[in-house]
């Protein structure tokens, strides 16, 4: 479901990360996405067309359960 590889998804021209000193440089968000409430995702989720997922609700409640356990882990 999720590849931990490094550098992947990083953009091509790296000049958009000029401006990048260290973590400092993604707050608010970060911190944002460690709290975020489990409640809130589960409403975003909720919101998706089940045509997007095929309609596998189970499919769908895994990724969110995933994504809920890697909150913690973003900035490793």
């Amino acid at each position: 479901m999720f590849e931990d590889i490094p550098l992947r998804g990083v953009y091509y021209r790296n000049d958009v990360y000029r401006d990048v000193l260290g973590w400092e440089s993604f707050e608010p968000w970060l911190t944002r996405i460690e709290t975020m409430a489990a409640e809130t995702v589960w409403a975003a989720a909720s919101e998706v067309p089940p045509e997007w997922y095929g309609g596998d609700l189970a499919e769908m409640e895994a990724l969110v359960e995933k994504l809920l356990a890697r909150r913690g882990r973003v900035r490793s």
